[in-house]
């Protein structure tokens, strides 16, 4: 759990944007429910997931063999790759590219700026197509 500290934790300052009252900045239910989903680490990614996945002889599989199902690549999925690199959805990022002008982004700057509604709608565009991605692959 260290890690969602590390992502998502509050500057030391107490100037995150985050305190602000979400229905003051005009977050929809919905929308605010992706965001908090996604901090609260319930989006079955795989970095997650994987521990409770075994190979075929009932070995638990390793974090850094937990790789994206998404992009076909050989990085692991985990919540810095879903929202920064997976190429599946690199469209939805060209759409939302004001919020990854920062050459020095990382996840606690990405969830502390000034922008939250325009998160919310980034993670809820990416929430859609990674769950209906995962509904057509159990067809």
């Amino acid at each position: 759990r260290c890690t969602y500290l590390r992502y998502f934790g509050f500057e030391p300052e107490g100037n995150s944007v985050y305190h602000a009252h979400v229905h003051a900045i005009g977050i929809p239910n919905g929308m605010h429910r992706r965001m908090m989903q996604f901090r609260l680490g319930s989006w079955h990614i795989r970095a997650l997931t994987g521990k409770w996945e075994r190979t075929p002889d009932n070995k638990r599989i390793e974090r850094q063999q937990r790789w994206c199902t998404h992009c076909c690549s050989d990085i692991v999925e985990d919540e810095y790759h879903v929202i920064f690199e997976c190429a599946h959805y690199d469209d939805i990022r060209c759409t939302f590219k004001h919020l990854f002008d920062n050459a020095n982004m990382n996840m606690r700057k990405f969830f502390n700026c000034n922008c939250q509604y325009q998160i919310a709608r980034y993670l809820t565009e990416v929430h859609r197509r990674r769950f209906d991605s995962i509904e057509l692959n159990k067809k």
